[in-house]
C-alpha cells in the first residue's frame, strides 16, 4: 500500500520493514514496475556517498529485503534490480481502473460507477503521505511529482462520479463527492461551481449561494482576485431559479454548461439533448467558449537576486521575441543555472506582455518516462495537468492537448528534458499544431529537433566570448 504511509502485507498479515531506506527502495521498485540499474538506485538513495560506497549500501539493503520478503520477490539480474510481477499495489489498481473508465454516465450505472467508487476509496491519503527521506532530494522530488499526478487523477475521477451521481438523483452522495473534490484544492473554482450547481439542482438554493460566498472569499483572501465570469453567471442563474434537473451525462467541465450559459432577455431556449459529442469535440467547444482567466502564469517567485547573467538574459529574450524562433533550448552541464535563467526570461517576457495567454513553467526533473504507457507522453500529461485538461478516450492525448493550445498565444517552458529526449519529439507536433506558441527548454543535451535554436550556457567566468545562436539544421 502506497496511499498514505507505505506498508506491506503478506496474506493479510502486516510485514514490518524496520529500515526506512529499505521501505523507500521497495516502494520505488513497486511503483515504477521496471528494471533499474544498480548505479542509478545507488545514486538516488545515497547521493552523498561515493559510487562504490553507495553500491555497498544498496547491496546491504537488497540483501535485507530479500531475507525479509523471501520467495524471490526481488529480481536481481546482474546490474539490474526490479520487483517480480504478481504483487498487488493500491496505486496500480487505482490508476488502471480509472483509466479503464474514462467516462461515467447514468447509462453505465450501477456496475461501472461502483467500480470507479471502489478505486477512489483506495485513495486513503496522498501518495507516501508523511514519508520523507531528507538526505535523498531526487527521491523526494520523484515522490512529490507522483503525489501531485495521482491527486489530479483523483480530482478528475471525483468530478465524474459526483456528476454521475447527480444524473441519477443521488443528492447526498453527489454533494459528498463534490465536497471531497473541493477539499483537495479549495482554490479550484471549477469545483466550487460544481457544488453550487449540485446544491441548486437539488433545490438547496441557500446552500448554493453560501458556496458562492465561500468561493468569492477564498479567492479574494488567497489570490486577490474576483470569481471568473463563469462563476458569476452561474450564481445569477441560481438567484433567478434557472437551474434545471434532467442532465443525463456530465463531463468534467461540460457538467455546468447548461447552468452557465447566459439567456437573452425574453428568449426561451429549446430543451437541449443529452451531451453526446465525442470527447475532442466537447473539449474544443469548451475552449472556444471559455472566458478569459486573470492568472496568466505559474512562474515560481524569485526570493534571491538574479546576478551575473544579465547579458545572457537579454540575448535569450531577444531570441525568443524573434519571429523566426519557435523553440530555444538552453544547454549546459548541471549547476550552470539553466532553470533560473529560463524562469527569469519568462518573468521578463511576462512583464513585456508579449504573450497574450501567458508564460507557463513545467518542471520535468522528477518525471520517469517508464511510468507512462505507450500512449500517454509525459510532456502531454504534464501540460494537461498544468491547464486542467481532463484527457478522455475517443481522441489521442496529443489531439486533446492541441485542441487547447491551437488557439493560445503563450510561452511554454520545459525544464530538465535531458532524460526525455525521445518523448521531446512531440514538441515539433505541438509547434505545427499551435502556430502562436513558443517553447523554451532546458537540457544537458540538445533535443535534435529541426525547429531548435541552441543557447549554450557556460560558467560565469567564461561568458566574455559567447557562441552566437544558431538554429539546428
Amino acid at each position: 500500500y502506497l496511499f498514505g504511509s507505505p506498508r506491506l502485507e503478506r496474506a493479510g498479515v502486516a510485514v514490518k520493514i524496520a529500515r526506512r531506506k529499505a521501505l523507500a527502495l521497495l516502494s520505488y521498485l513497486a511503483a515504477t514496475r521496471k528494471l533499474h540499474a544498480r548505479d542509478s538506485l545507488a545514486t538516488l538513495f545515497w547521493p552523498d556517498y561515493s559510487q562504490s560506497e553507495a553500491r555497498v549500501a544498496l547491496s546491504r539493503h537488497l540483501s535485507y529485503l530479500n531475507k525479509l520478503l523471501v520467495d524471490e520477490v526481488l529480481v536481481l539480474e546482474g546490474e539490474s534490480v526490479a520487483l517480480r510481477d504478481g504483487f498487488w499495489l493500491d496505486v496500480t489498481e487505482f490508476v488502471e481502473v480509472l483509466a479503464a473508465h474514462p467516462t461515467v454516465t447514468a447509462g453505465d450505472l450501477p456496475a461501472d460507477l461502483s467500480t470507479v467508487q471502489a478505486a477512489i476509496d483506495l485513495y486513503q491519503a496522498d501518495f507516501l503521505a508523511g514519508f520523507t527521506l531528507p538526505d535523498c532530494p531526487d527521491f523526494d522530488a520523484w515522490q512529490t511529482f507522483q503525489a501531485e499526478s495521482l491527486r489530479q487523477i483523483l480530482q478528475a475521477a471525483l468530478a465524474k462520479v459526483a456528476l454521475a451521481q447527480a444524473a441519477i438523483g443521488d443528492d447526498e452522495n453527489a454533494i459528498a463527492t463534490a465536497r471531497r473534490q473541493l477539499a483537495l484544492d479549495p482554490l479550484d473554482e471549477a469545483a466550487h461551481r460544481t457544488l453550487m450547481q449540485l446544491f441548486a439542482q437539488f433545490g438547496q438554493q441557500a446552500a448554493a449561494l453560501r458556496q458562492y460566498e465561500q468561493c468569492r472569499q477564498i479567492l479574494a483572501d488567497e489570490l486577490g482576485i474576483a470569481p471568473a465570469a463563469e462563476t458569476t453567471e452561474l450564481v445569477e442563474r441560481i438567484r433567478r431559479g434557472k437551474i434545471r434537473r434532467g442532465v443525463e451525462e456530465w463531463g468534467s467541465r461540460g457538467a455546468l454548461r447548461r447552468a452557465q450559459e447566459p439567456e437573452e432577455k425574453g428568449e426561451k431556449r429549446d430543451e437541449e439533448p443529452p451531451l453526446t459529442a465525442e470527447p475532442l469535440e466537447v473539449l474544443e467547444d469548451q475552449i472556444v467558449n471559455r472566458k478569459p482567466e486573470i492568472v496568466n502564469h505559474n512562474l515560481p517567485s524569485q526570493t534571491t537576486p538574479f546576478i551575473g547573467r544579465a547579458r545572457e538574459l537579454t540575448e535569450l529574450t531577444d531570441r525568443l521575441t524573434n519571429s523566426d524562433t519557435r523553440l530555444v533550448t538552453i544547454i549546459g552541464p548541471g549547476g550552470m543555472g539553466k532553470t533560473r535563467l529560463a524562469q527569469q526570461a519568462g518573468w521578463r517576457l511576462l512583464e513585456q506582455d508579449l504573450f497574450q495567454d501567458g508564460v507557463w513553467f513545467l518542471s520535468l526533473a522528477a518525471v520517469d518516462a517508464n511510468t507512462f504507457g505507450p500512449v500517454l507522453n509525459p510532456l502531454l500529461n504534464g501540460l494537461a495537468g498544468l491547464f486542467g485538461l481532463r484527457l478522455q478516450g475517443g481522441a489521442s492525448p496529443q489531439e486533446q492537448v492541441l485542441a487547447y493550445l491551437k488557439s493560445q498565444q503563450m510561452l511554454l517552458i520545459f525544464d530538465n528534458l535531458e532524460h526525455l529526449l525521445v518523448e521531446s519529439e512531440v514538441l515539433s507536433e505541438l509547434l505545427r499544431g499551435a502556430p502562436e506558441i513558443k517553447l523554451l527548454a532546458t537540457s544537458r543535451e540538445r533535443l535534435n529537433l529541426q525547429e531548435e535554436w541552441l543557447f549554450p550556457l557556460e560558467g560565469l567566468a567564461l561568458t566574455l566570448d559567447r557562441t552566437p545562436l544558431n538554429p539546428l539544421l
